[in-house]
């Protein structure tokens, strides 16, 4: 959008009305919300560190006129948008891309005609747990505002007349830690064995394997594959557990559909449900032609109702603090993760070379 603004500049443009020029100018100056984030994230280290004034004004002062501002902003925005999206969802996400997003402003107005555009990658997989090469410089920021609370205390200590301005700095400085926290949690990557997002189905069905019919619910499905549950809650523990050694992995089933249709499938993985009332299959169609395939489409994504309701079952929608919440959960528990595992790594790789010094000291120490 910056390019496009800089190359092809819209108030220069014939044929545009003045509100064309003024939305193509807001798309290109939205994204230097990237440049703002950023620059709050040092104000308050360079306040309880360094001791620089934010600005002339008295924390009092700052309450009465932000105060009512940002509190307005929450009520109104959580009026409109309280079934789209949740409140401090914007600042995680402001978090991450703060820092790449002022990477690439400042090379497109160096070089406006160099940056070329990147396609996200679709449909990849993920088979197990990693922290994103992108976190690396957030836990600079964290360790930054990290030190600016520890000096915040020590400013507490020796400054009484100024509780009210590092109090109120202290607070800020917590929120930035709070979501720097839940930025690493969204980093830690989790494993994501599916390449195609499903669609929630409830449609009755009967699996057949080996020969053997059971009667089985679609939970799930995509173009390339369905879940499906099929209830043992009716079975003995003898009959339950041979029925279960027939869903083994790689197993071939044939899903035959209330319409008639019928469409085979792989078992990719199981799972039981609570209680082990029911086992969860996840399965991998096998299309026979082209048919089947768009089946399985019109099946997954065919019913506009169900695509509906699909909808109102994701935007269900948080109350503030709830959302507050949230945040603090994603911040404590999968943040803490993303540290533990890099604790563990270079922990990991202190112990590898301290072993192979000791392991070099010793052969010198045979020869």
């Amino acid at each position: 959008m910056l390019q496009i603004f800089l190359l092809k500049n819209p108030w220069l443009q014939k044929n545009l009305h003045f509100v064309q020029r003024l939305l193509y100018t807001n798309f290109a100056t939205y994204w230097g919300f990237a440049v703002a984030r950023l620059l709050l994230f040092f104000a308050p280290p360079a306040y309880l560190i360094f001791g620089l004034d934010l600005c002339d004004t008295t924390a009092g002062q700052l309450l009465a006129y932000a105060g009512p501002y940002y509190l307005a902003s929450l009520v109104s925005t959580q009026f409109y948008y309280r079934e789209v999206r949740w409140p401090f969802i914007s600042q995680v996400y402001e978090t991450i891309q703060s820092i790449y997003v002022t990477q690439g402003i400042f090379r497109v107005l160096r070089r406006p005609r160099s940056p070329s555009f990147q396609v996200t990658p679709k449909g990849e997989r993920l088979d197990s747990h990693f922290i994103s090469s992108l976190s690396r410089p957030f836990y600079l920021l964290l360790a930054i505002t990290t030190a600016s609370l520890v000096a915040g205390v020590w400013r507490w200590q020796a400054s009484p007349s100024m509780h009210g301005a590092i109090a109120f700095v202290m607070i800020w400085a917590t929120l930035d830690l709070l979501f720097l926290l839940a930025a690493l949690g969204v980093l830690y990557e989790k494993p994501q064995r599916r390449s195609e997002p499903r669609a929630w189905l409830d449609e009755e069905l009967v699996l057949w394997v080996e020969g053997r019919p059971f009667r089985a619910r679609a939970s799930d499905g995509s173009r390339l594959g369905i879940g499906v549950d099929i209830g043992f809650s009716e079975l003995d523990a003898a009959t339950r557990q041979r029925a279960l050694d027939l869903f083994h992995q790689a197993a071939i089933v044939t899903l035959r559909f209330a319409d008639g249709k019928v469409l085979q499938a792989r078992i990719e993985n199981r799972q039981w449900g609570p209680r082990q009332q029911h086992l969860h299959l996840g399965l991998a169609y096998r299309f026979a032609n082209i048919q089947d395939e768009r089946y399985a489409v019109d099946l997954a994504f065919g019913d506009s109702a169900r695509l509906q309701e699909n909808l109102d079952r994701r935007h269900q929608g948080k109350s503030i603090l709830g959302a507050l919440a949230h945040i603090a959960v994603l911040a404590v528990i999968e943040g803490s993760k993303n540290l533990w595992w890099q604790l563990r790594n270079l922990w990991d790789l202190a112990y590898g070379a301290m072993g192979r010094t000791l392991r070099h000291g010793k052969t010198k120490e045979l020869t």
